[in-house]
This record gives C-alpha cells, sequence and structure tokens, in this order.
C-alpha cells in the first residue's frame, strides 16, 4: 500500500486545515489501528490514524486518544502528537507527523529513563489543571485490590468461554484450567492474607493519576532533535500509579536490565511518594497484573481477532500458539518469583 494516493486510500479527508490532502502513504498498523501520512498542496504533513473497534470496556479509542492529547497540549505538552480534527464518523483523526524512529534496546539508558519518569510527573503535576476531572478513568483503571482482581478474572472469564474448535484452543483450556487458575487463586490468597489491603477501599483521588495506561518505550518515538515523544493515548486517564509502574515493569514490548528497572522504580516511588501506601500496593499488585498480562498475550483467541488476522491474511493458528506460550512463560516466572519482588515495601 506503500505510495497510494489519497484518491485510492477510501475515507481520506480531502482536506486539512484548510488545504487539499494531495497523498496518502501507508506508515503501518496493529492490532487496533492503522496509521497514514498524508500531504498536503503545499508539503506539509500530518498523520492520520484510523481505529478499530473499541477499547475493553467499550470506550471509543478515537474520541479517548483525541481528548487526552487536546488536554495535554492545553496544558504545555509538546512531546506528544498536536491533535488536528477528529472524525467521529470515520472513526479516524488527524495529527502533527512526528519525525523520527522507534527507539532500540540499544538505545535504552538510565537518562531514557530518567525522561519516562519526568513524564510521569509531569502528568502527576497537571492532574488539578482546569478540565483534569472531567476525563475519564484509563482504560481498566483498578482502584481497589477488588477491581485488580476482577480485571483480571474477566479476561479469564473471556477466553474461557470460547467454543473449542481447534488444537490450539484445546491448548488454551488446558492452560486455562490446569496452570492459570491455580496460580491466580495462589496468589489472591497470598495477597489476601498478607497485604493488609481492604477489598474493597478505594484509592482516594488526591492520590491518583493521569496516567497514558499503557506507558512504556514501546510507545514512544525518539524525535530528530534526540528528545522521546510519546505516542499512543487510547487508554489514557485517571489511574493508580501502582499499575502503571506494575504495568511498565511487566509489559513484554521491551526487554529491560534489571538496572534500569530499579531506576523506574525508584524515580516513579518519588515521584508519587506522598502516597506512602504505594510501596505495598505495588508489592501485592504486582503478580497479579503479571497474570493478567499473561491473559492479555492472549487476545488473540478472542473472536474479533480472528476475523481480524483472517481478513489480514494472518496465519491465525500459529500467532495462537505463539502467544500462548509467552502466556505460559509470563505465568511461570509470576508464580516462581512473586513472593520475592521487592519494592521498598
Amino acid at each position: 500500500m506503500t505510495g497510494e494516493t489519497s484518491t485510492t486510500v477510501p475515507g481520506v479527508p480531502p482536506e486539512v486545515e484548510g488545504r487539499q490532502v494531495v497523498a496518502a502513504t501507508w506508515l503501518g498498523g496493529g492490532r487496533n489501528s492503522a496509521v497514514y501520512l498524508i500531504t498536503l498542496e503545499d508539503g506539509d504533513r500530518r498523520a492520520l490514524k484510523r481505529y478499530f473497534g473499541k477499547t475493553m470496556d467499550g470506550r471509543s479509542r478515537m474520541e479517548v486518544e483525541f481528548s487526552a492529547l487536546r488536554f495535554l497540549w492545553d496544558n504545555g505538552f509538546r512531546n506528544v502528537p498536536r491533535p488536528v480534527m477528529a472524525d467521529s464518523e470515520g472513526n479516524q483523526a488527524v495529527y502533527g507527523y512526528i519525525e523520527g524512529e522507534a527507539i532500540g534496546q540499544d538505545k535504552l539508558t538510565a537518562g531514557r529513563i530518567d525522561e519516562l519518569v519526568g513524564f510521569a510527573a509531569r502528568l502527576k503535576q497537571i492532574s488539578g489543571a482546569d478540565g483534569g476531572r472531567e476525563l475519564f478513568p484509563a482504560s481498566e483503571a483498578c482502584f481497589s485490590l477488588r477491581a485488580v482482581m476482577e480485571s483480571v478474572r474477566r479476561r479469564y472469564d473471556a477466553l474461557e468461554n470460547i467454543p473449542v474448535d481447534s488444537q490450539p484452543h484445546d491448548d488454551l483450556k488446558k492452560f486455562l484450567g490446569g496452570v492459570f487458575k491455580p496460580s491466580f487463586d495462589e496468589m489472591e490468597k497470598w495477597v489476601t492474607d498478607n497485604g493488609g489491603l481492604a477489598m474493597d477501599e478505594e484509592l482516594g483521588v488526591a492520590y491518583r493519576t493521569l496516567s497514558q495506561s499503557d506507558f512504556g518505550f514501546h510507545n514512544t518515538v525518539l524525535g530528530k532533535e534526540g528528545q522521546l515523544v510519546f505516542v499512543d493515548f487510547e487508554y489514557f486517564g485517571w489511574d493508580d500509579p501502582a499499575k502503571m509502574i506494575c504495568d511498565f515493569l511487566l509489559s513484554p514490548a521491551m526487554t529491560l536490565t534489571e538496572a534500569l528497572k530499579r531506576r523506574f522504580l525508584d524515580g516513579a516511588m518519588n515521584v508519587f511518594g506522598n502516597d506512602g501506601n504505594l510501596p505495598v500496593r505495588v508489592r501485592y499488585y504486582y503478580p497479579l497484573f503479571g497474570l493478567k498480562w499473561a491473559m492479555i498475550m492472549l487476545n488473540d483467541f478472542l473472536p474479533g481477532r480472528a476475523l481480524r488476522q483472517a481478513a489480514n491474511g494472518a496465519d491465525a493458528e500459529n500467532i495462537r500458539r505463539a502467544q500462548l506460550r509467552k502466556a505460559e512463560r509470563m505465568t511461570g516466572e509470576i508464580t516462581k518469583n512473586y513472593a520475592n519482588f521487592y519494592c521498598g515495601a
């Protein structure tokens, strides 16, 4: 599709910021969106992002991301895409085009970790800005121990209820019932017996923060001037800093050394140091979110995802097998080490 003009890409807006769109080039995409580079009549460039479906909790990805970026730009953030125009009918939006490249493993340094921590700190600082309280909770936000556990159970139930119609599905069922469920039960008991966390006590508003939710280097671009630019705000909103910290440490999208993980953990703990209970929540939420990540890895078994894979010509069965192996590894690692995770608690 690279090199296609706007006339051969259906739905591209004819004008952006009062100028005609003369070309649209597919840049890439993932499971949830596709991105095009659009060129205007005067040579200026913008990014067009098209969204597929909704978030796990039923929200419009486009509306969440566009409103989040508008809020951030209104509050002085310039290391995020500039929101230009939203098209609800077409489920797409136009943003400023970012020149840069994905950050490679060889560029993951202590200084880059500090940039991430600094971004989290700025989000915390603007949490009281005008319009901030009008923003929704982040996708699958968790403000209590019960909410954390239910977020895992929802994903487990969705997978458990899929009919068995292939060998990968049969293997999935065996993993869920024979490996995952016993591990989850074990960790649930460990947390409730030892964590000192009330099941239904919600985190106070004063300790919540605005969060990108899917936070990490995989959602950054290394800008042409050498700075990190943060992208992908489809899950943005209010959340518990403990969830943001755990998700960053657990995300399979980037492989970080233990030293870099520790630097992030220490930096984040300092940013949110007014919350004296944060180390306890991080320690006991960490294995639960680890199991949730194992469930996320299995999204390719869900019916809607399978249909999209078929439409794109992907080998769905091999994808499912690979994701199941990843989920098995994640569950095994968490089950083996969950009681040893240390974050100052």
